[in-house]
């Protein structure tokens, strides 16, 4: 068996998407289902991912230096590798509701059972790959109705 180039170049290819369930979280969703839609991330998503906690982290130590504040203060806001990772695929891979820093660090600090679920699960999606989305025939017209 070999690999058709011709057709993997010519398909469509949607990010692979689930619904998680977080009834921790319910009583944030207005009435509706506790139910984040995640899916899974690019390659490219994945090197910016960890270019920016390599960033964040120059940033932080920058700014330390500069204010010289490398007190308690700095130590205790120490955030593991993995953690700042997790972070990361988590803001990109949010769908529904979307998420940006301040609620995923929230997140990971008063629900992190279900942050490291969500966060997790974007991983394992990312893992699984792309699927191949429903390609349009072009050039195709509908059929017009009898009048």
């Amino acid at each position: 068996m070999s690999f058709n180039a011709v057709n993997f170049q010519n398909a469509k290819f949607e990010h692979r998407t689930a619904d998680v369930e977080t009834p921790a979280l319910s009583e944030f969703f207005d009435g509706d289902p506790p139910v984040w839609k995640v899916r899974g991330l690019s390659g490219n998503e994945i090197g910016r991912c960890v270019e920016m906690i390599s960033n964040r982290k120059a940033m932080t130590d920058f700014l330390a230096d500069l204010l010289n504040k490398k007190t308690d203060e700095t130590i205790n806001d120490y955030v593991p590798r993995e953690n700042a990772l997790l972070i990361e695929y988590f803001m990109k891979g949010c769908v529904n509701p979307e998420c940006n820093l301040d609620i995923a660090v929230k997140l990971n600090e008063h629900f992190a059972t279900e942050f490291n679920i969500l966060a997790r699960r974007i991983f394992e999606l990312t893992g699984l790959g792309s699927e191949v989305g429903k390609q349009t025939p072009s050039g195709e017209t509908p059929a017009s109705e009898p009048a």
